[in-house]
């Protein structure tokens, strides 16, 4: 099993991490009895709490609190590695692993992404709204997991 990663370069305001584990995807909103919920709440939690532990291991609480109360906007990169089906050939699971075969079914990458944000909101950036340019990508890998970077740019012509 490969060693969790985390770096961060205080020159470019960059932060990276790795959380184990196949990757999440939102839920839809449930509705009944005149109320609304969303089923993905605890795993939001989870991965979130997963998230805090992976960055506090390498820095402090003040480091957190400067990535929330940043008053620029955040670009965030995302890779997705997808476990492959245990009924795979394994003709087939290498081609996977070397990217030759893309992953193309569900879930979608759209509900992955919006899973990492909603769970990450409050904890490195302070709404979704700061993210401003956002990179991702969903592939086979022989270790599920997914790896996030963070860039926090500087105010500039933002709300231009």
């Amino acid at each position: 099993m490969p060693v969790p990663f985390i770096n961060i370069n205080d020159l470019e305001h960059q932060l990276t991490f790795s959380i184990d584990g196949p990757p999440r995807p939102q839920l839809r909103h449930r509705h009944g009895r005149g109320r609304t919920w969303d089923p993905s709440k605890k795993e939001k939690d989870k991965f979130a709490q997963d998230s805090y532990y992976e960055i506090i291991q390498f820095k402090d609480e003040q480091f957190l609190s400067q990535c929330l109360s940043h008053p620029g906007y955040v670009c965030l990169e995302i890779d997705f590695i997808m476990p492959i089906p245990k009924s795979t050939p394994k003709k087939l699971m290498r081609s996977m692993v070397n990217g030759v075969i893309a992953h193309t079914k569900k879930p979608d990458i759209d509900n992955l992404c919006k899973f990492v944000m909603d769970s990450l909101s409050g904890l490195l950036w302070q709404d979704d709204n700061q993210i401003s340019e956002l990179q991702t990508t969903k592939f086979y890998g022989a270790f599920p997991k997914t790896n996030i970077t963070v860039t926090y740019l500087e105010v500039g012509l933002q709300n231009v």
